[in-house]
């Protein structure tokens, strides 16, 4: 059974839900930050807060309960599914491609 995007957001998100993620956001800050850099700035922290509760949702809904954000194993889950998502399976032609609002810089190797 499916519900819309915002009844999920509803029901899954009450208060001491979002009062859990909100911890989550602040215990995994360092790590949110590593995602960032390792994404080559593609993606800032606060996309990636937007990104955790969007598959919370997600994994939630395939297991059929809601991510516990008190259980680190829930917290594991949402952060590897982050790094597999943006990371490993980022957008690999925008990450790699020529930033117009940057200039280029000659290296040893060419230019970036």
């Amino acid at each position: 059974m499916s519900f819309g995007h915002n009844a999920r957001f509803c029901l899954f998100f009450n208060m001491f839900a979002l009062e859990l993620f909100h911890a989550f956001i602040a215990d995994m800050k360092a790590r949110f930050s590593r995602l960032a850099g390792a994404t080559r700035k593609d993606k800032e922290v606060g996309d990636l807060h937007n990104d955790a509760m969007v598959f919370a949702l997600e994994i939630g809904e395939q297991r059929g309960r809601p991510v516990d954000f008190s259980d680190p194993a829930d917290r594991d889950l949402v952060m590897r599914h982050l790094h597999l998502e943006n990371v490993k399976r980022g957008d690999w032609k925008m990450r790699y491609a020529a930033r117009v609002d940057h200039p280029r810089v000659e290296t040893r190797r060419g230019l970036r």
